[in-house]
């Protein structure tokens, strides 16, 4: 993925990738892509090699020492992102980034893509891991929960509730 802006206008935003193990490559076409827009590639990684290869290529690489699970610590670098003026982050990723986020109170929305299209299976992808919820009295609430029709799709989005602001619900 570039994760550029291509199906709308408007200018390409910061793109931030959060790679524990910097396994970026640096001739992948998302770092060739750096004259389209800024790429940082937030890391725990201290291998000099590969950060100096990736800069040589226009990238910023934003090293963090690891939080418990060995991974980027979120907090700290939404943190970094706000003292850079970047207060709008959208979190394009797997299941493990979706999953910290979520366990860790970090988001305010959520958005779900879903295809006309059923995978199950050991191996299938899924939106988030283990959330520690295993029932809906301890789910995520959502509300001003909306859906729409994109191409054959459905887009649906909600707005994260905190724990104790669960009157709106």
């Amino acid at each position: 993925p570039l994760l550029t802006v291509r199906l709308a206008r408007g200018k390409t935003p910061l793109r931030v990738v959060v790679d524990s193990r910097l396994r970026v490559p640096p001739g992948s076409r998302l770092v060739g892509s750096v004259s389209e827009g800024p790429v940082v590639v937030a890391t725990t990684s201290t291998d000099d090699g590969r950060i100096a290869a990736l800069e040589a290529r226009g990238v910023e690489v934003w090293g963090f020492p690891p939080d418990a699970s060995g991974r980027v610590p979120l907090r700290a670098l939404l943190q970094r992102l706000a003292l850079g003026g970047q207060f709008a982050v959208l979190a394009e990723g797997g299941s493990a980034l979706h999953t910290s986020l979520l366990r860790e109170d970090l988001g305010d929305q959520v958005a779900v893509g879903l295809a006309p299209r059923l995978l199950g299976g050991r191996h299938a992808p899924a939106m988030t891991g283990d959330l520690g919820r295993a029932s809906l009295g301890q789910a995520i609430p959502l509300r001003e929960l909306r859906a729409r029709k994109v191409g054959r799709d459905v887009w649906l989005e909600g707005e994260i509730v905190r724990s104790g602001d669960e009157s709106n619900v």
